[in-house]
């Protein structure tokens, strides 16, 4: 092989790994565009550009790999759904103790599961990895937590984080535990009916069929 040819193999092999390092990153990209959808657009704002952004969500999933992240039991989802039942309830009388507690009863459940206790925006980030849809709710909800602590928030403000509150809620506690579902009830078994004893017929009495009158002696009329 001469000197030209081994520049122009060279070229094709620089090349070729070019492409494939522009496809990985573009397949990459499109990932992390359909994992974290309306959370990608904002760290692209809030970075400055699509490539530190990719990388700052991808240090979000590492250091959301390393967390000891588990299911509730059936005890702590009970638990959880009746204190959220609870909660949901109060809002009727009093939306502001109401939101107050959904966010504490959030702040549990996330611990519940093995998130750790970080700053708001840092436990956003973290759920943003498995939950990036209901985080926009949870989000929004937290502003008007803010705004509720400034006596700025309305009802109908309220009722739209309960909302907010209640999606994370769900997608954290997830399905109900096989130990944790109510039994299905048993259909009891057919049972067949007793047989009836027919009542006796009463036997109708057969009468006699009359006699036919016998004939005249023709021999005694004569």
């Amino acid at each position: 092989m001469n000197t030209t040819e081994f520049l122009i193999m060279a070229l094709v092999v620089v090349l070729i790994l070019g492409l494939l390092a522009i496809y990985a990153r573009r397949r990459r990209s499109d990932q992390l565009k359909s994992k974290f959808g309306p959370e990608y657009d904002r760290a692209v704002e809030d970075t400055g550009g699509a490539a530190k952004a990719e990388h700052a969500l991808s240090e979000r999933e590492k250091r959301v790999k390393g967390y000891d992240l588990k299911p509730l039991s059936a005890e702590d989802w009970r638990r959880f759904q009746d204190e959220w039942n609870r909660v949901q309830g109060l809002f009727v009388d009093d939306p502001t103790d109401a939101t107050s507690q959904a966010d504490d009863t959030l702040n549990r459940l996330m611990t519940a599961r093995g998130y750790p206790d970080e700053p708001f925006e840092q436990r956003l980030e973290d759920l943003s990895v498995e939950h990036a849809e209901a985080v926009q709710g949870y989000r929004a909800a937290h502003e008007v937590a803010a705004k509720r602590a400034r006596g700025e928030a309305s009802t109908e403000d309220m009722r739209q984080a309960m909302i907010g509150y209640r999606g994370i809620f769900d997608q954290l506690a997830g399905k109900p535990p096989e130990a944790a579902k109510a039994p299905e009830p048993v259909a009891p078994e057919p049972v067949a009916p007793e047989p009836v004893a027919a009542e006796p017929v009463a036997a109708e009495p057969v009468t006699a069929a009359p006699k036919a009158a016998e004939p005249a002696n023709s021999d005694q009329t004569s």
